[in-house]
């Protein structure tokens, strides 16, 4: 897949940093595979083996098993080329504390060279999140892409998490056959855009005119009026560090606890709603709904103001329903040099659905 050209201009050291962050499969906090996994991870998975038929018609053994020290080298080597087809790095790169929260499983041939990879992490006691599948182009076609998402079923079932999310290129057909058999169900497609937020563009912006419908967060008092805002327009998640959770009142109290919860209304029905991610000092990540581009656009220059206050060199990353007006306006945005494409095209989250049939059964 290939990325769009971003607009040219000077960067920043966070933009920099978000570049860099942004490599397939490795965590924001890391440079390279060594530096995040090199230990092997305290959680111990028993190996998972099978057989697979190459194109030719020959058969591999192929393992699946932890990642060690050793396959660091490999790993950082293939990170590029051997990314699953219609999955972005940008879509995949943040995975937080892999260490601590996540496994990095690895598909493995018998002489040991690692052919295939995903990071399997839990969000919560109810929803997994898996980034990172990426198969070698010369073991493609052969099964092992659908063998590492099963392997992540059987890993969030063993925690009895209820649902296990990940996304990919909504243009992709592989992607949309390997989700089709296993079941899973499109949870919305989506499109990012970013922005870097430096000296002059904060002095910019201060100076640009504020629009009438300004963006004010939100109280508790308004969290079920934000739940079913979001809720109604179809939409019921939102992102943090690129892992797509569930909406729910929990979340949305804990974002407006938090004060990272805005919302812009217009005098004949228009809403915009931003959901901001804690992330560390320079970058901000924010989820985006609405109905309105012009409360969108309000909604917009208060994460730049607010980015501003901060620290010059701020990067935002915006996250929007694809058939959205704030997707529309971004695009418009984008093409005037203002906010940059994050990705070619559209990513849609996938969700499976962990319950056991028996389980269910039994309720009803």
């Amino acid at each position: 897949m290939v990325t769009l050209p971003l607009a040219a201009g000077p960067r920043s050291a966070a933009s920099a940093r978000t570049r860099a962050a942004r490599h397939p499969l490795i965590p924001a906090r890391c440079g390279t595979f060594r530096g995040c996994y090199a230990l092997p991870l305290a959680r111990a998975n028993p190996e998972a083996g099978d057989t697979v038929i190459a194109p030719n018609g020959a058969s591999r053994s192929i393992t699946l098993r932890d990642a060690r020290s050793e396959d660091a080298d490999a790993l950082d080597a293939s990170a590029s080329s051997g990314r699953l087809p219609g999955e972005h790095p940008a879509v995949i790169a943040r995975h937080g504390q892999a260490n601590d929260d996540g496994v990095l499983r690895v598909a493995v041939t018998d002489e040991d060279r690692v052919v295939g990879a995903q990071h399997y992490r839990h969000l919560d006691s109810t929803q997994g999140w898996l980034s990172g599948l990426r198969v070698h182009p010369e073991f493609r076609h052969q099964g092992i892409a659908g063998m590492l998402l099963a392997d992540a079923i059987r890993m969030a079932k063993s925690e009895r998490l209820l649902t296990l999310r990940y996304s990919g290129d909504a243009m992709n057909e592989a992607v949309h056959r390997l989700s089709q058999t296993h079941h899973a169900r499109p949870r919305g497609a989506w499109v990012s855009f970013e922005r870097t937020m430096d000296a002059s563009a904060c002095e910019l912006g201060r100076a640009k005119p504020s629009l009438g419908h300004a963006a004010t967060a939100l109280g508790q008092g308004d969290r079920l009026r934000a739940l079913s805002l979001v809720h109604a327009s179809g939409r019921s998640l939102y992102a943090e560090s690129w892992a797509w959770r569930t909406l729910d009142a929990a979340a949305i109290a804990s974002l407006i606890q938090d004060k990272h919860a805005f919302l812009a209304r217009s005098g004949v029905g228009g809403w915009s709603l931003a959901l901001l991610a804690t992330h560390p000092e320079g970058e901000m990540e924010a989820t985006l709904y609405g109905t309105d581009p012009v409360c969108a656009q309000a909604v917009l220059d208060h994460l730049k103001r607010t980015a501003c206050a901060s620290a010059d060199g701020v990067d935002i990353i915006v996250h929007v329903p694809q058939d959205s007006p704030a997707a529309g306006l971004l695009g418009s945005l984008a093409r005037r040099g203002e906010w940059r494409p994050v990705t070619e095209h559209a990513f849609r989250v996938w969700e499976i659905e962990l319950t056991p049939r028996e389980s269910v059964r039994a309720k009803t």
